[in-house]
C-alpha cells in the first residue's frame, strides 16, 4: 500500500472521525418531500437515417424537427400530439442547404433558418411554417448577409407584428415582415438563445456570459437586468406561471430572470428520460410537460414523453437507491434510466452535489457533511472530480464497502470474464472497493522507427534516449520540469521509500538520474502543434485511447506506425487504466446494498458493455468478450460509391484536428492484436494512486 502525503493522512482523519461521529444516524428533521411525482407516457419511433439535430414544440405538444439523411441536409418533420408518425414537409430548399436554427413568432408559427454555405454564404432563407405544415411566407435574405463575415443565423424568434429577430454572435438583426433589413443591435457578448417572454412586446436572449438580456420589441432596445441566477450552458424557453424554463444538467428549472434562485421542476432520470439525448422540451398550458429526446443510435431512435403530474400514491413503489455524485455524465444519466425502466424492484435517484451554482469544492463539502449526518448516498461515484489523497481517504477510513463477497456469491456475472487488472485499479489488500465500467489506457506514444519493440520505458531508457535525440528532438510533448518530475518520482517512489519502514533513500543514483532528466526540460508546458509532430520534432506524447481505432489518430499524426508504451518506471508499470466516465463504489453504511450491487451487474451485462463501448468517447469495456466483438466489428469494412460511380472504402467517423479531418476507416487485424496486446500491461494509475 502506498504512503501518501501529509495532506491526504489529515484528509483521511477527517473522514475517519466523519464515519465515527456520524455512523448511524439520520438527520432529526427533513424537508417533507412533494406528494406528487410526473409519470411519463413514451411515444417511440425510429427515424432510420434521418438523424434529428434541432426541434421544436408548438403551443399544443406536437413537434417540429430538422433532419439530415437521405442526401438532403434540411430536412423538416412535424409529428402532431397524438399521431404515432411525423410527417415531412417539403421545404423547397436545395439538398445541400441546411436548417441552421428554429424558433417561434407570438401567433404560434414555427420560424426557420435555411443556409447554404460553400466557401461563403451562398443561400440564406427565413421561412414562416404555420401549424398545420403550411408555408406562410419564404423570404431570401441572402443579399442582407452574404458580405457579413462568418454569418451564421445561431438564434431565431418573431413578434406579433410579423417582424423577425435573428441572433448572429454579438449581433441581433431586426428583420422587417418584408425581409428588410431594419436596424442591428451591437452586444456585449454573444446571443446564446432567443426566446419569447411573456410580456407581449418583450425577447429574451441568453447571453454567453450566463446573463439573461431583456430586448424590447417595440424599441429594439437591450436591458440587462441584475440576474442572481447563472445561466448557463442548457436548454431554454418560456414558462407559463414563470418567464422561462430551463434544462441543465439532469434537472429542469423554472424561475423569472430577477429570482435569487430557480425553482427545481423535476429530475430527468426521475422520470426516466435521458438529459444527454435531450433536444427540446414544452409546458403546456396544464401543466403537463412535453419532451422530444434523440438517442445516439444506429437506428435513430426517437422519443416523445408526455410528463403528467400525480399523485405517489397512484405510482407503483420501488426502493430507492441514491447515486451521488459530483456531476453526471451523459453516459451514467442514460444507463440509469435504463436501468430504472428495466428494474421492477429498485430505483435509482440521482444525487447531483454541483447542482445549481455549487462549485466542485462545495459539492465534495457536502458529501463529506452527508456522510457524517449518515445520509450519504447509496452509490458513491469517485470517479469525475475526485482526487487520489481523497479516493485513498475514502477507503482507508472504511466509507467504501469490500465488493469480493459480492462477486463470489453472484451466478449471473463471473470476475474471470473481465479485465482484472482494471478491476485491480482500485484493490488493497485483496479488497475490491470500486469499479470502473469503462476506462481509457493512458500512456506515450511514438514512432515505431525510434522506439522499438519497447512496451516500458526504464530510466535508464530514458536517459539513453535522450542522449540519443538531444538536440534534434523534444522528448515528451507538454511536459514541463516540475510535470516530469512529478511522474518519475509518483512512479518510482517504492524504490525510495521503504513502505514497511517509512525510511526514505533519497540519496540512490537513480533519484539523481531522475533530478537530471527532469531538469532537462523546460520550465513551462508547451503543446507542439501538428506539424511539429509529423516533422519528427516530438518523440514522444502522452496518448489516450478510448477505443481500437484510435491507433489511426496517432499514426496520422506521427505519419507512420507507432508504439504505445508505459510511463518511465525502474519496474515494469505498464498503461495506465483511468476512468473515462464513472467509477462505482459502494457506501458501506448503506440499507440498500443489495440493490447496489444490481446496478453495478448491470452495467458489467454484455448489452449494457457493449452499448458503452460503442459509444466510442465514453472509453474501453471491462468485459473480454464485448472487446473481442467491438474489435470484430470494427475491422468490418464499408464501402461506398466515388463520383464515377466506383466503390470505395467508406470512413467509420472523422475526428478533427485544428483544420484538418481525420477520417477512421477499418481497423486491422495487426492493430487489433496490439490493442489486445496493450491490455495485457495495464499497470499503475497516477490518478487513483491504487496499485
Amino acid at each position: 500500500m502506498n504512503k501518501k502525503t501529509g495532506k491526504a493522512k489529515i484528509f483521511f482523519l477527517f473522514i475517519s472521525l466523519i464515519l465515527l461521529t456520524g455512523c448511524g444516524k439520520k438527520e432529526e428533521a427533513a424537508e417533507e418531500s412533494s406528494n406528487e411525482v410526473y409519470i411519463a407516457e413514451y411515444q417511440i419511433f425510429h427515424m432510420g437515417d434521418s438523424r434529428p439535430y434541432l426541434s421544436v414544440f408548438d403551443e399544443n405538444g406536437g413537434v417540429f424537427f430538422a433532419g439530415c439523411g437521405k442526401g438532403k441536409n434540411g430536412q423538416l418533420f412535424f409529428l402532431e400530439a397524438g399521431q404515432r408518425e411525423p410527417v415531412e414537409i417539403d421545404l423547397g430548399i436545395s439538398a445541400e442547404a441546411w436548417i441552421t436554427s428554429m424558433g417561434r413568432d407570438r401567433k404560434g408559427n414555427l420560424l426557420l433558418a435555411c443556409s447554404q454555405y460553400d466557401e461563403t454564404l451562398e443561400l440564406f432563407e427565413l421561412k414562416k411554417v404555420s401549424a398545420d405544415g403550411s408555408i406562410l411566407q419564404s423570404l431570401d435574405l441572402t443579399g442582407i448577409f452574404r458580405n457579413v463575415p462568418g454569418f451564421e443565423a445561431g438564434s431565431l424568434a418573431g413578434d406579433g407584428q410579423g417582424n423577425y429577430y435573428i441572433g448572429d454572435k454579438k449581433k441581433l438583426y431586426l428583420i422587417s415582415s418584408e425581409g428588410k433589413l431594419v436596424n442591428t443591435l451591437e452586444m456585449e457578448v454573444s446571443i446564446e438563445a432567443l426566446f419569447l417572454a411573456k410580456e407581449d412586446n418583450l425577447l429574451l436572449a441568453r447571453m454567453s456570459n450566463g446573463t439573461i438580456a431583456e430586448i424590447n420589441e417595440d424599441k429594439f432596445s437591450v436591458k440587462n437586468p441584475d440576474c442572481h441566477i447563472n445561466f448557463g450552458q442548457g436548454i431554454y424557453t418560456s414558462g407559463v406561471e414563470t418567464e422561462l424554463l430551463y434544462a441543465q444538467g439532469d434537472a429542469l428549472y423554472a424561475c423569472n430572470v430577477k429570482d435569487e434562485e430557480p425553482g427545481k421542476v423535476l429530475s430527468w432520470t426521475d422520470c426516466n428520460i435521458n438529459s444527454a439525448c435531450l433536444q427540446s422540451f414544452v409546458m403546456l398550458e396544464d401543466g403537463r410537460i412535453a419532451v422530444f429526446s434523440v438517442q445516439n443510435d444506429s437506428q435513430g431512435e426517437c422519443e416523445v414523453a408526455l410528463l403528467t403530474k400525480t399523485q405517489k400514491e397512484n405510482v407503483p413503489e420501488k426502493t430507492v437507491i441514491t447515486y451521488g455524485c459530483v456531476y453526471p455524465s451523459s453516459l451514467l444519466c442514460a444507463q440509469v434510466v435504463r436501468f430504472n425502466k428495466l428494474n421492477t424492484q429498485y430505483r435509482i435517484e440521482l444525487k447531483q452535489y454541483t447542482e445549481g451554482s455549487m462549485d466542485i469544492n462545495a459539492a465534495k463539502d457536502a458529501l463529506r457533511m452527508d456522510i457524517l449526518s449518515g445520509n450519504a448516498p447509496d452509490i458513491l461515484d469517485i470517479g469525475a472530480g475526485f482526487s487520489e489523497e481523497e479516493n485513498f481517504a475514502l477507503i482507508e477510513a472504511g466509507a467504501l464497502e469490500d465488493l469480493t463477497p459480492y462477486f463470489e456469491k453472484e451466478t449471473k456475472i463471473h470476475r474471470e470474464d473481465y479485465l482484472e487488472k482494471v478491476f485491480q485499479v482500485y484493490q488493497r489488500d485483496h479488497a475490491l472497493y470500486a469499479i470502473m465500467p469503462t476506462f481509457g489506457l493512458y500512456g506515450l506514444v511514438g514512432k515505431e522507427a525510434d522506439i522499438g519493440e519497447r512496451n516500458i520505458l526504464s530510466l535508464e531508457d530514458l536517459t539513453s534516449l535522450y542522449s540519443e535525440h538531444y538536440g534534434d528532438k523534444k522528448l515528451v510533448q507538454g511536459f514541463s520540469r516540475v510535470k516530469m518530475l512529478e511522474v518519475l518520482c509518483q512512479l518510482n517512489m517504492d524504490r525510495f521509500v521503504d513502505q514497511e519502514t517509512g525510511e526514505c533513500h533519497f540519496e540512490e543514483e537513480a533519484f539523481l538520474q531522475i533530478l537530471e532528466l527532469a531538469g532537462r526540460f523546460g520550465g513551462e508546458e508547451k503543446q507542439a502543434g501538428f506539424e511539429q509532430v509529423r516533422n519528427g520534432e516530438i518523440l514522444f506524447m502522452e496518448a489516450s485511447l478510448l477505443s481500437v481505432s484510435d491507433f489511426q489518430y496517432y499514426e496520422y499524426l506521427f505519419g507512420d506506425e507507432v508504439r504505445i508504451i508505459g510511463y518511465p518506471a525502474d519496474r515494469a508499470c505498464g498503461l495506465m487504466a483511468l476512468p473515462c466516465v464513472s467509477v462505482l463504489s459502494m457506501n458501506k453504511q448503506s440499507d440498500n446494498k443489495e440493490g447496489v450491487w444490481q446496478f453495478i451487474c448491470f452495467l458489467l451485462e454484455e448489452d449494457q458493455q457493449a452499448e458503452l463501448g460503442r459509444s466510442g468517447a465514453q472509453g474501453i469495456p471491462v468485459k473480454k468478450s464485448v472487446i473481442d466483438m467491438l474489435c470484430e466489428e470494427q475491422m468490418e469494412i464499408e464501402y461506398e460509391e466515388d463520383e464515377e460511380g466506383n466503390l470505395q472504402e467508406k470512413s467509420k467517423t472523422s475526428w478533427k484536428i485544428d483544420d484538418m479531418v481525420v477520417k477512421y476507416y477499418a481497423v486491422t487485424k495487426k492493430e487489433a492484436d496490439y490493442f489486445k496486446e496493450l491490455l495485457e500491461q495495464i499497470g499503475n494509475s497516477m490518478d487513483t494512486g491504487v496499485s
